[in-house]
């Protein structure tokens, strides 16, 4: 057998041709175990991402159960201002009532008081009415003391002279 032959030639070339398959396939399978393993490390990375976000979860489930908690406390604090509310509303009604029954005593009193300054002021016309005549009247006294202290002093004299006479 010689290099010659063609079949021969033809095997080599198939047998070379094989081995740069080989060598491709070779390299392929390199590459394919650098991926496998490139996925495995993306496998675990996202085991452990998948961790975290179990934990994420119950940590949401956690709050969750917190908000949950805090809403039936947020219901007890509005049903307990909603009473508040009411109570409120009781006791403006009573303040209206209070406040229409003093307002009604008020208008009442007012009245009162008009007449009372209506009566005060009709007595301060007859104490000034009174005063004058008072005035007028002392006056008049007055003159007439006046006159009386005129006459005493007049019969006086008029004593003292006859006095005279007699001793």
């Amino acid at each position: 057998m010689s290099t010659n032959d063609p079949i021969l030639l033809q095997i080599l070339q198939a047998v070379q041709t094989l081995g740069e398959d080989m060598q491709t396939v070779k390299s392929d399978i390199r590459d394919l175990k650098g991926d496998v393993q490139t996925l495995k490390g993306d496998v675990q990375t996202l085991k452990g991402d998948v961790q975290t976000l179990k934990g994420d979860v119950q940590t949401l489930k956690g709050d969750v159960q917190t908000l949950q908690g805090d809403v039936q406390t947020l219901k007890g604090d509005v049903q307990t201002l909603q009473g508040d509310v009411n109570n409120l509303k009781v006791g403006q009604a009573e303040l209206f009532q209070l406040s229409s029954a003093i307002r009604n005593a008020q208008e009442f009193t007012n009245a009162k008081l008009e007449g009372l300054t209506l009566d005060v002021r009709r007595v301060e016309g007859n104490l000034v009415r009174v005063e004058k005549k008072l005035e007028e009247e002392t006056l008049d006294m007055r003159g007439e003391i006046r006159f009386l202290n005129h006459r005493i002093a007049d019969v006086e004299l008029a004593v003292d002279k006859l006095k005279e006479k007699r001793l």
